[in-house]
């Protein structure tokens, strides 16, 4: 089978090693790509474009970090084994509903929702009971010990664990109106020779001040970070598993750092366990590998950091995938 990445040129290849992370946020963002790559402006266009269309790109721009900016939620729903792909497809397609999953379990059914606040996600979480006739457990995060899906895609190696520091928490709510930036961003940014100008006359607002306020809520931590947002299904990671650990209040901080040192682990969060749930665990790893095997070792590796009961849900379905929504 041919990999994907024989089938990129050298500026694509470039351009994915370089930009996961960092995407200039200035007026110009391409020419200042293609000037640290000795290429020109619409060579870098055309090749980000491409990477867009074969989808191995879903969007360029922000990371928001949605617990900050608005509300998010993990919810999980027993759904019966006969009725998931059905119900999953019809959930998927509700519109404040990012990533929906199916996981070999009696809770068979993972959703990711974001809203502007609590109260809007209590309510679509209530339409999803509503619509399926069964109640939502629902985890918000407690705490966050890694969150990093920028990991490098091109090497054929596993993944190193990720080193970077917990996103920041902001010391400030953020304001209505960059709410309403981020809003606007959250589709990606044009490939075009000025893509803030566009958002910036939709917004009416002036495209300087569009480049500092967005460059100003990254370092408060309202955004995690500007890049390429590639698609890891797409870029052959599709061996993935969420594991739940059952580890006391006492041992969790201890634990979600331990974790987030692990090797082949992509995101690690504290979330309330629900035991009137018959659901025990309260620290959460995301492992993204693309063989089974790799898999596994991860998670070997993560029982000797972490020390606590575990399940695994494996991934088997996924039914939809996108990015935040304010």
């Amino acid at each position: 089978m041919t990999d994907w990445r024989d089938a990129i040129d050298g500026l694509q290849t470039d351009l994915l090693a370089s930009y996961r992370r960092g995407v200039p946020i200035a007026g110009r963002p391409y020419e200042r790509m293609a000037s640290a790559l000795d290429a020109t402006p619409d060579a870098v266009r055309s090749a980000l474009t491409d990477l867009q269309r074969a989808g191995v790109i879903r969007r360029i721009g922000p990371a928001i970090a949605t617990r900050h900016v608005g509300a998010s939620t993990l919810a999980a729903l027993a759904v019966p084994d006969q009725a998931v792909d059905r119900v999953g497809r019809q959930v998927a397609a509700r519109d404040p509903i990012t990533h929906a999953y199916r996981r070999d379990h009696r809770y068979s059914l993972w959703i990711v929702l974001t809203a502007g606040d609590r109260a809007a996600l209590d309510a679509h979480l209530a339409g999803v009971a509503t619509q399926t006739g069964i109640e939502p457990l629902d985890l918000p995060a407690d705490a966050v010990y890694a969150h990093d899906l920028a990991f490098p895609v091109l090497d054929r190696e596993p993944l190193p664990a990720t080193r970077d520091r917990p996103p920041a928490t902001p010391n400030r709510s953020i304001d209505p109106a960059d709410r309403r930036l981020l809003a606007a961003l959250q589709d990606g940014l044009p490939i075009a020779p000025r893509p803030y100008e566009r958002v910036a006359d939709r917004l009416d607002r002036d495209r300087d001040a569009v480049v500092e306020t967005l460059g100003a809520l990254q370092t408060a931590g309202f955004v995690r970070r500007t890049g390429l947002v590639v698609s890891h299904h797409a870029t052959g990671y599709d061996a993935t598993a969420m594991v739940a650990w059952a580890v006391p209040d006492s041992d969790l901080d201890r634990a979600g750092r331990a974790a987030a040192q692990v090797d082949g682990v992509t995101k690690v969060y504290a979330r309330p366990a629900r035991p009137e749930r018959d659901w025990p665990y309260s620290l959460f790893t995301m492992i993204h590998a693309r063989t089974p095997a790799a898999r596994d070792r991860a998670i070997d590796r993560l029982e000797d950091a972490i020390g606590h009961a575990f399940e695994r849900l494996e991934t088997v379905t996924r039914y939809g995938q996108s990015g935040a929504r304010l």
